[in-house]
């Protein structure tokens, strides 16, 4: 479990409290502040959580949502409290075809049913299909997911005036997340936190070239 000291902004664990200043803020949050107002994380993604996420996901144990759900609660239980409405990353309804589920939406339900804090699972959409992530660089990711996400419009007029989480498996360079968060704060949303199974355990890794 990620613990204090930990960046308020973006969920990246410190090595000790000084790091983060009074603010508890990392550098590259300083340097570059994110869309979102808060990240919060459950796990350091390491070879452990890779592992579980990896089974999850790729592999459809889909009773792991349970596990890392009650984690991601205790994890973000300051920024629940100020919830209105949880949304998840979406997939591309192709890979969803294949896959058969989004591991952020189950993720999404589980702390929603655990919670009582309503989700649109549809809010948000991918219009069009993009290459595997995780292989890209930070600059990569950003110009193979510009113009990919969007709020559906039948969920617009939800969105206004909410205190939203964006949900998701794992926050690496920020840059799926930056784009969700626009698109909800230009729908009107109060404000976007991010919480999210698994973070990468570098201050660097955020808007990186990695």
């Amino acid at each position: 479990m990620i613990v204090e000291p930990y960046c308020e902004r973006c969920s990246v664990p410190f090595s000790h409290i000084s790091f983060g200043g009074a603010q508890k803020i990392c550098v590259s949050c300083q340097t570059k502040p994110p869309l979102w107002r808060s990240a919060r994380a459950a796990f350091v993604y390491n070879d452990w959580s890779r592992k579980i996420i990896f089974l999850f996901k790729y592999y459809g144990h889909t009773e792991y949502a349970d596990f890392i759900g009650q984690r991601m609660i205790q994890a973000g239980n300051n920024i629940l409290k100020k919830a209105d409405l949880l949304v998840p990353v979406p997939m591309y309804v192709g890979k969803l075809r294949k896959r058969k589920f989004n591991q952020a939406a189950l993720l999404a339900h589980y702390v929603s049913r655990k919670t009582s804090i309503p989700v649109i699972p549809d809010g948000l959409q991918r219009i069009r299909e993009t290459r595997a992530l995780a292989s890209l660089s930070g600059e990569q990711r950003a110009e193979e997911i510009k113009n990919v996400i969007k709020v559906r419009e039948k969920r617009r007029n939800h969105f206004k005036g909410k205190s939203i989480i964006l949900v998701d498996d794992v926050l690496t360079t920020g840059v799926t997340a930056s784009v969700c968060v626009k698109e909800l704060l230009e729908a009107g949303a109060l404000s976007v936190d991010i919480l999210v199974a698994a973070r990468t355990n570098s201050e660097n890794n955020l808007y990186n070239n990695e």
